[in-house]
């Protein structure tokens, strides 16, 4: 059967980064391969279509060896996370995104959509897989840990129930290399299930003011596939939402998302069912740190509206 293009960054988000239906892109794989053989080699910049990029085939598939690993989810439709789930939000963007534009309120089921797809797209993104690394939770002090926390969540369960869970856990990593990939998958389902993680951020993120910050004249925002980045005490992370955030998103080459927990709504929503974005415009030096501390977190690719906004940008890519 052939397979799907199964975008972990979808096409109505990059859309906002193109200009007559492209988008300029630098592949940071085929560079970084390319340098290999070649360490003087420049990056290459080109036009692509939003639908060319972005995604991996079958991504987000329910196969029948996962329904047997999780047999909760066994009922299923095998594309219940592509169709049901993350196309849901990705129409629903769609149609929310030209009223961010023109700078108009959310009604309080649009906010929440909006805020839930961007959340979404961080907990999706392959980037996450990376760092998954099950081996540094299978050493001796981990286990111990995880098992106090198993303890303190049933404490009537014997000690002995979480050891051979965990065990269980590395003998299916050990035996077959496609279990971090069901496993992120499992998380994404239940990440996304009512009052599940994607919901408590929504619900946090939701209660403070929204920045809506614009790129002034001659600048612009450019995104990686794996777009949004929060900073605390002076350090960047791909996600932090628990406390001392600020939480940037750049949303097209135009706007960036910006979300502080120390800057709570006095009302909740204004009139008690909208919910307003506050305008700024910041400066091309701003948007640049933006843009930098964002490439940080790109899994693959890099990408504008305008090819001189890459251009302009290699320095950063190479470290000339």
């Amino acid at each position: 059967m052939k397979k799907s293009k199964h975008h972990y960054l979808p096409e109505c988000f990059i859309k906002n980064f193109t200009e007559d239906g492209k988008t300029y892109i630098l592949d940071m794989f085929i560079f970084n391969k390319i340098k290999q053989y070649k360490p003087d080699a420049s990056p290459s910049i080109n036009p692509r279509s939003p639908g060319s990029i972005c995604y991996i085939p079958d991504l987000h598939v329910l196969e029948e060896s996962f329904k047997k690993r999780f047999p909760a989810y066994a009922l299923l439709n095998e594309l219940a996370l592509e169709n049901d789930i993350f196309g849901c939000l990705e129409t629903e963007y769609g149609r929310i995104f030209p009223c961010i534009e023109k700078r108009q309120r959310l009604n309080i089921s649009q906010a929440i959509t909006f805020i839930k797809f961007l959340i979404s797209l961080k907990l999706r993104n392959p980037y996450r897989v990376k760092s998954i690394d099950i081996t540094s939770y299978l050493k001796d002090e981990s286990i111990n840990s995880l098992i106090e926390v198993g303890l303190s969540i049933y404490p009537n369960l014997p000690a002995s129930v979480f050891r051979e869970l965990i065990d269980s856990i590395a003998e299916e990593y050990s035996n077959d290399p496609s279990f971090i990939e069901q496993y992120f998958k499992g998380g994404l389902l239940r990440r996304h299930l009512p009052g599940g993680l994607l919901e408590k951020i929504t619900s946090k993120l939701i209660s403070y003011k929204w920045y809506l910050l614009e790129a002034c004249t001659g600048a612009n925002f450019i995104s990686s596939d794996n777009p949004g980045f929060s900073i605390s005490d002076n350090k960047s992370f791909n996600t932090k939402y628990d406390s001392n955030f600020s939480f940037f998103f750049p949303l097209s080459s135009t706007f960036c998302l910006y979300i502080s927990d120390n800057d709570l709504e006095n009302d909740g929503f204004f009139g008690g069912d909208e919910k307003l974005f506050i305008h700024q415009v910041i400066s091309e030096q701003c948007v640049n740190e933006i843009n930098e501390i964002g490439f940080r977190y790109k899994y693959r690719y890099i990408f504008a509206k305008k090819k001189e906004s890459l251009k302009s940008f290699l320095p950063i890519i190479t470290g000339g």
